[in-house]
Protein backbone atom coordinates (compact mmCIF):
# COMPACT_ATOMS: atom_id res chain seq x y z
CA UNK A 1 0.00 0.00 0.00
CA UNK A 2 2.82 2.41 0.80
CA UNK A 3 4.52 1.66 -2.55
CA UNK A 4 1.28 2.26 -4.45
CA UNK A 5 0.71 5.64 -2.80
CA UNK A 6 4.25 6.66 -3.56
CA UNK A 7 3.81 5.87 -7.26
CA UNK A 8 0.59 7.84 -7.43
CA UNK A 9 2.18 10.89 -5.85
CA UNK A 10 5.17 10.73 -8.20
CA UNK A 11 2.94 10.59 -11.32
CA UNK A 12 0.12 13.06 -10.74
CA UNK A 13 -2.70 13.16 -13.30
CA UNK A 14 -1.97 15.56 -16.16
CA UNK A 15 -4.46 17.88 -17.80
CA UNK A 16 -3.85 19.35 -21.24
CA UNK A 17 -6.20 20.87 -23.78
CA UNK A 18 -6.24 23.30 -26.73
CA UNK A 19 -9.10 25.60 -27.71
CA UNK A 20 -8.71 25.07 -31.46
CA UNK A 21 -8.63 21.98 -33.63
CA UNK A 22 -8.03 23.84 -36.91
CA UNK A 23 -6.26 27.04 -37.99
CA UNK A 24 -6.86 28.50 -41.45
CA UNK A 25 -4.63 30.95 -43.29
CA UNK A 26 -4.93 32.92 -46.53
CA UNK A 27 -2.27 32.59 -49.28
CA UNK A 28 -0.54 35.73 -48.00
CA UNK A 29 0.18 33.98 -44.69
CA UNK A 30 0.03 35.58 -41.27
CA UNK A 31 -0.09 34.79 -37.56
CA UNK A 32 -2.68 33.46 -35.14
CA UNK A 33 -2.76 32.58 -31.43
CA UNK A 34 -3.20 29.03 -30.16
CA UNK A 35 -4.25 29.07 -26.45
CA UNK A 36 -3.18 26.07 -24.35
CA UNK A 37 -4.81 25.00 -21.08
CA UNK A 38 -2.62 22.75 -18.91
CA UNK A 39 -1.33 21.97 -15.44
CA UNK A 40 1.87 20.34 -16.66
CA UNK A 41 4.81 20.93 -18.94
CA UNK A 42 4.19 20.58 -22.68
CA UNK A 43 6.07 20.54 -25.98
CA UNK A 44 5.13 21.44 -29.55
CA UNK A 45 5.68 19.02 -32.45
CA UNK A 46 5.12 19.70 -36.14
CA UNK A 47 4.68 17.51 -39.19
CA UNK A 48 8.11 16.40 -40.44
CA UNK A 49 9.51 18.41 -43.33
CA UNK A 50 7.20 21.42 -42.90
CA UNK A 51 9.19 24.65 -43.02
CA UNK A 52 6.39 27.17 -43.66
CA UNK A 53 4.97 27.04 -40.11
CA UNK A 54 6.87 28.52 -37.16
CA UNK A 55 6.10 29.11 -33.47
CA UNK A 56 6.85 31.78 -30.90
CA UNK A 57 7.95 28.98 -28.54
CA UNK A 58 8.21 25.19 -28.74
CA UNK A 59 7.61 24.33 -25.07
CA UNK A 60 5.92 25.70 -21.97
CA UNK A 61 4.33 24.95 -18.65
CA UNK A 62 0.76 25.25 -17.34
CA UNK A 63 -1.67 27.62 -19.09
CA UNK A 64 -0.25 29.63 -21.95
CA UNK A 65 -0.40 30.35 -25.66
CA UNK A 66 1.83 30.17 -28.72
CA UNK A 67 1.83 32.36 -31.79
CA UNK A 68 1.63 30.31 -34.97
CA UNK A 69 3.08 32.05 -38.04
CA UNK A 70 2.59 30.86 -41.62
CA UNK A 71 4.67 32.17 -44.54
CA UNK A 72 3.27 33.22 -47.91
CA UNK A 73 2.10 30.31 -50.05
CA UNK A 74 3.92 30.68 -53.37
CA UNK A 75 2.53 27.45 -54.80
CA UNK A 76 -0.56 26.44 -56.74
CA UNK A 77 -1.57 23.89 -54.08
CA UNK A 78 -3.30 24.08 -50.70
CA UNK A 79 -0.88 23.36 -47.84
CA UNK A 80 -1.61 21.28 -44.76
CA UNK A 81 0.33 20.54 -41.58
CA UNK A 82 -0.39 19.17 -38.11
CA UNK A 83 0.64 20.76 -34.82
CA UNK A 84 0.77 18.36 -31.87
CA UNK A 85 0.83 19.62 -28.29
CA UNK A 86 2.34 16.84 -26.12
CA UNK A 87 2.20 16.60 -22.31
CA UNK A 88 5.37 16.07 -20.31
CA UNK A 89 4.73 12.34 -19.90
CA UNK A 90 3.75 11.93 -23.53
CA UNK A 91 0.41 10.41 -22.57
CA UNK A 92 -1.71 13.34 -23.76
CA UNK A 93 -1.43 14.52 -27.35
CA UNK A 94 -3.66 17.25 -28.79
CA UNK A 95 -3.60 17.84 -32.54
CA UNK A 96 -4.37 21.04 -34.46
CA UNK A 97 -4.68 21.02 -38.24
CA UNK A 98 -3.13 23.95 -40.10
CA UNK A 99 -4.52 24.74 -43.56
CA UNK A 100 -3.41 27.41 -46.00
CA UNK A 101 -5.19 28.29 -49.22
CA UNK A 102 -3.38 27.98 -52.53
CA UNK A 103 -2.19 31.04 -54.38
CA UNK A 104 -4.94 31.98 -56.81
CA UNK A 105 -3.33 33.27 -60.00
CA UNK A 106 -5.30 35.98 -61.76
CA UNK A 107 -4.22 36.19 -65.37
CA UNK A 108 -3.82 39.75 -66.62
CA UNK A 109 -3.53 38.87 -70.31
CA UNK A 110 -6.24 38.92 -72.98
CA UNK A 111 -8.00 41.77 -71.19
CA UNK A 112 -8.36 45.50 -71.81
CA UNK A 113 -7.14 47.47 -68.80
CA UNK A 114 -8.49 51.00 -68.78
CA UNK A 115 -6.79 53.68 -66.67
CA UNK A 116 -9.50 55.11 -64.45
CA UNK A 117 -7.45 56.77 -61.74
CA UNK A 118 -3.93 58.15 -61.73
CA UNK A 119 -1.73 59.67 -59.04
CA UNK A 120 1.70 61.20 -59.37
CA UNK A 121 3.94 62.54 -56.66
CA UNK A 122 7.60 63.18 -55.86
CA UNK A 123 9.83 62.44 -52.89
CA UNK A 124 13.03 64.05 -51.74
CA UNK A 125 16.33 62.25 -51.20
CA UNK A 126 15.09 61.06 -47.82
CA UNK A 127 12.02 59.59 -49.55
CA UNK A 128 9.78 62.12 -47.82
CA UNK A 129 6.69 63.12 -49.77
CA UNK A 130 6.89 66.53 -51.45
CA UNK A 131 3.55 68.20 -50.84
CA UNK A 132 3.30 70.38 -53.95
CA UNK A 133 4.23 67.56 -56.33
CA UNK A 134 0.96 65.66 -55.99
CA UNK A 135 -1.28 65.27 -59.04
CA UNK A 136 -4.46 63.25 -59.33
CA UNK A 137 -6.84 62.38 -62.20
CA UNK A 138 -10.07 60.41 -62.41
CA UNK A 139 -11.40 58.70 -65.53
CA UNK A 140 -14.89 57.35 -66.05
CA UNK A 141 -16.59 54.77 -68.26
CA UNK A 142 -17.95 57.26 -70.77
CA UNK A 143 -14.39 58.41 -71.43
CA UNK A 144 -13.11 54.98 -72.46
CA UNK A 145 -12.08 56.10 -75.93
CA UNK A 146 -10.21 59.21 -74.84
CA UNK A 147 -7.58 57.83 -72.46
CA UNK A 148 -5.10 55.00 -71.86
CA UNK A 149 -5.40 51.23 -72.16
CA UNK A 150 -3.07 48.34 -71.58
CA UNK A 151 -3.46 45.03 -73.37
CA UNK A 152 -1.22 42.09 -72.42
CA UNK A 153 -1.06 39.01 -74.62
CA UNK A 154 -0.32 35.45 -73.51
CA UNK A 155 3.12 35.39 -75.18
CA UNK A 156 4.50 38.10 -72.82
CA UNK A 157 4.09 40.85 -75.39
CA UNK A 158 1.54 43.62 -75.35
CA UNK A 159 0.99 47.29 -75.89
CA UNK A 160 -0.20 50.45 -74.28
CA UNK A 161 -2.81 52.38 -76.22
CA UNK A 162 -2.96 56.13 -75.80
CA UNK A 163 -5.74 58.15 -77.38
CA UNK A 164 -5.60 61.93 -77.62
CA UNK A 165 -7.72 64.29 -79.68
CA UNK A 166 -9.29 61.35 -81.49
CA UNK A 167 -5.92 59.92 -82.56
CA UNK A 168 -4.57 56.65 -81.17
CA UNK A 169 -0.98 55.40 -80.90
CA UNK A 170 -0.03 51.80 -80.06
CA UNK A 171 3.12 51.46 -77.94
CA UNK A 172 4.50 47.89 -78.12
CA UNK A 173 6.08 46.31 -75.07
CA UNK A 174 7.34 43.11 -73.54
CA UNK A 175 6.33 42.20 -70.01
CA UNK A 176 7.02 39.72 -67.22
CA UNK A 177 4.24 39.16 -64.71
CA UNK A 178 5.48 37.68 -61.43
CA UNK A 179 2.39 37.30 -59.19
CA UNK A 180 4.25 35.60 -56.32
CA UNK A 181 6.49 38.64 -56.00
CA UNK A 182 3.71 41.16 -56.69
CA UNK A 183 5.77 42.48 -59.59
CA UNK A 184 5.13 43.43 -63.20
CA UNK A 185 8.11 44.28 -65.42
CA UNK A 186 7.28 46.25 -68.56
CA UNK A 187 9.75 47.09 -71.35
CA UNK A 188 8.52 49.58 -73.94
CA UNK A 189 10.14 49.20 -77.36
CA UNK A 190 11.30 52.56 -78.68
CA UNK A 191 10.47 53.30 -82.29
CA UNK A 192 13.17 52.51 -84.89
CA UNK A 193 15.78 51.71 -82.21
CA UNK A 194 16.95 48.77 -80.14
CA UNK A 195 16.46 50.75 -76.94
CA UNK A 196 13.81 50.05 -74.34
CA UNK A 197 12.23 51.91 -71.46
CA UNK A 198 12.18 49.69 -68.38
CA UNK A 199 9.46 49.87 -65.75
CA UNK A 200 9.43 47.74 -62.63
CA UNK A 201 5.98 48.09 -61.10
CA UNK A 202 4.83 46.92 -57.69
CA UNK A 203 1.35 45.40 -57.80
CA UNK A 204 -0.94 46.36 -54.94
CA UNK A 205 -4.12 44.70 -56.14
CA UNK A 206 -5.02 42.32 -58.95
CA UNK A 207 -8.46 40.81 -59.52
CA UNK A 208 -10.43 39.96 -62.62
CA UNK A 209 -11.67 43.56 -62.66
CA UNK A 210 -8.97 45.66 -61.00
CA UNK A 211 -5.23 46.08 -61.50
CA UNK A 212 -3.38 48.61 -59.36
CA UNK A 213 0.38 49.15 -59.45
CA UNK A 214 3.00 51.77 -58.65
CA UNK A 215 6.25 52.51 -60.43
CA UNK A 216 9.15 54.95 -60.26
CA UNK A 217 9.16 56.77 -63.59
CA UNK A 218 11.83 59.38 -62.82
CA UNK A 219 14.33 59.64 -59.97
CA UNK A 220 12.32 60.30 -56.84
CA UNK A 221 9.04 60.49 -58.72
CA UNK A 222 6.37 57.85 -58.42
CA UNK A 223 3.09 56.89 -60.05
CA UNK A 224 0.16 55.01 -58.61
CA UNK A 225 -2.03 53.66 -61.42
CA UNK A 226 -5.47 52.07 -61.10
CA UNK A 227 -6.68 50.03 -64.08
CA UNK A 228 -10.12 48.49 -64.65
CA UNK A 229 -10.86 45.52 -66.92
CA UNK A 230 -13.28 46.91 -69.48
CA UNK A 231 -13.74 43.76 -71.56
CA UNK A 232 -16.51 42.64 -69.23
CA UNK A 233 -18.66 45.57 -70.34
CA UNK A 234 -17.29 45.97 -73.87
CA UNK A 235 -17.61 42.43 -75.23
CA UNK A 236 -18.95 43.66 -78.57
CA UNK A 237 -15.58 45.16 -79.51
CA UNK A 238 -12.22 43.73 -80.45
CA UNK A 239 -8.73 45.01 -81.15
CA UNK A 240 -7.85 46.43 -84.54
CA UNK A 241 -5.35 43.69 -85.56
CA UNK A 242 -3.57 45.86 -88.14
CA UNK A 243 -2.35 48.21 -85.43
CA UNK A 244 -1.08 45.63 -82.94
CA UNK A 245 2.59 45.88 -81.93
CA UNK A 246 3.27 48.96 -84.04
CA UNK A 247 3.40 52.62 -83.17
CA UNK A 248 0.68 53.42 -85.67
CA UNK A 249 -2.21 55.82 -85.65
CA UNK A 250 -5.76 54.60 -86.14
CA UNK A 251 -9.01 53.61 -84.50
CA UNK A 252 -8.60 52.16 -81.02
CA UNK A 253 -11.06 49.31 -81.43
CA UNK A 254 -13.53 48.34 -84.08
CA UNK A 255 -16.97 46.67 -83.89
CA UNK A 256 -17.04 42.94 -84.49
CA UNK A 257 -18.41 42.00 -87.86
Amino acid sequence: MILTLCCLSCNPKENLNVTKTEMNFAPAGGSDILPISADCQWDIDLTDGVDWVTFSQVSGENNGAIIVTVSKNETYDERNATITVVSNSGKIRKQVNVKQEKFDIVNIHEKFWFLYEYERWATDYKDDYIEDSYEHWNYFAEEYYDNWFFYFMADSTGYQIHTKNGDTIYYPCNYIYYPFGDSLYINFLLENTDEVEDYHTIIHQVTEQRLQFSDEFLPHRFENMFWDNVTATRKSFKINPKKVMKKEHGPLIQPES
